[in-house]
């Protein structure tokens, strides 16, 4: 059933959800929509499905953030669904990959109710990350490892009309992307270091390519030009004072600096107008054992920060920020947390869910500001 939905406030979250008896794509919380929703929340859940196909299953869920409430639930393919993003138009956009024996080369286009509009052959594991600029959506494409790809489509016919190949002097693992309306960045481990790529949504054109040392990196945030590069492996080397790296793209050629944060390893970040909140979570790496998980803020004008812990061992496995609320899915459920109270609210339940996020990608508003100064990080401690 089709069920228009009118929003005046739009999220995208993403987490991988361990699908249970009894949480079945057949199941439809609200058959129709008496209130109109003020705040949807989009969630990409996965997880393993004994008995199907690939034993894999996923599911888009539309979900009333403000009546607490799923309204409804869209089953994919049966195959790892990463890749998550929504275009101008409100489209869902979601990329498939990363399977154990099986590429993928997929993706589905929804509507903003879930609805499948189409189905795109684009590129080898088109999961990394979405942009939209210019009429155009830019997919990141793992590929093999040893080369990435960045698949360029018109967002009016769907067609890919570029396909560029992104090489390194080594390998380039393809980890995660994001852009603006002037430029496409894209981070990827080598053999001995990482990198950064940063090209022209206009010409496709390679702008840059930055050497990146004790760095990994899952998420990307942009804003006011300014590439947000958060960095899991500052844990393990805090004598680097690269928790989080920044990536200048007004200049020429773009300029790299790294910052101290008051807690190591950011993982996960959201911005809500010039405040980046992030999820620490050292342990991300399956060789650091530390129990201890934070949530703090960065203010992008100020420099002022702010860190509250989190229950030991607690998981967040997706983060979005969009009109003063903060957004986290983890620990069974999707969660609004409290700046204010430094408390989560579970808005939802969703039962049975595994802590392993995919994909995190960010809010549509987008904050049209004049660039200010970057301002310097208190280099305070939580260890």
């Amino acid at each position: 059933m089709k069920i228009l939905v009118r929003v005046s406030g739009l999220l995208l979250l993403c987490v991988v959800l361990l699908l249970i008896s009894g949480c079945t794509s057949s199941q439809v919380a609200e058959s129709a929509i008496s209130i109109v929703p003020t705040t949807v929340v989009y969630v990409l859940a996965s997880g393993s499905a004994p008995g199907s196909l690939t034993g894999w299953a996923t599911e888009l869920l539309v979900v009333d953030a403000d009546q607490r409430r799923i309204i409804s639930r869209q089953q994919l393919l049966p195959w790892t669904a990463l890749g998550f993003g929504r275009d101008p138009q409100g489209r869902l956009w979601v990329g498939y990959g990363q399977q154990v024996g099986h590429v993928d080369n997929r993706v589905q286009v929804f509507s903003e109710n879930g609805q499948l509009m189409a189905t795109l052959p684009v590129c080898d594991d088109p999961y990394t990350g979405f942009h939209f600029a210019h009429g155009r959506a830019f997919v990141g494409c793992a590929e093999n490892g040893f080369y990435a790809s960045l698949a360029v489509i018109d967002l009016e016919t769907l067609a890919v009309i570029q396909r560029l190949e992104i090489r390194t002097t080594d390998h380039f693992l393809l980890a995660t992307m994001a852009g603006d309306e002037q430029s496409v960045v894209m981070w990827g481990g080598g053999a001995e270091h990482g990198w950064l790529k940063v090209f022209d949504v206009e010409t496709f054109a390679e702008r840059a390519t930055l050497p990146t040392f004790l760095v990994d990196a899952r998420s990307i945030l942009s804003y006011q030009g300014r590439f947000y590069v958060l960095n899991i492996r500052s844990y393990q080397f805090p004598e680097a004072g690269n928790d989080l790296l920044v990536l200048d793209t007004t200049i020429e050629p773009p300029q790299l600096i790294t910052q101290t944060l008051p807690a190591r390893s950011p993982l996960w970040g959201a911005i809500d107008v010039d405040q980046l909140y992030m999820y620490h979570n050292p342990s991300y790496d399956p060789f650091i054992s530390e129990h201890r998980r934070y949530i703090s803020r960065l203010n992008l004008t100020t420099g002022e920060t702010q860190v509250w812990p989190l229950p030991d061992h607690w998981t967040v496995n997706s983060m979005a920020a969009l009109d003063s609320r903060l957004f986290v899915a983890g620990q069974g459920g999707l969660y609004e947390f409290d700046p204010a109270t430094g408390q989560l609210r579970q808005l939802i339940q969703l039962p049975g869910s595994r802590h392993r996020l995919m994909a995190v990608v960010n809010p549509a508003h987008t904050p049209q500001q004049v660039p200010s100064p970057l301002a310097p990080v208190s280099p305070l401690s939580t260890e």
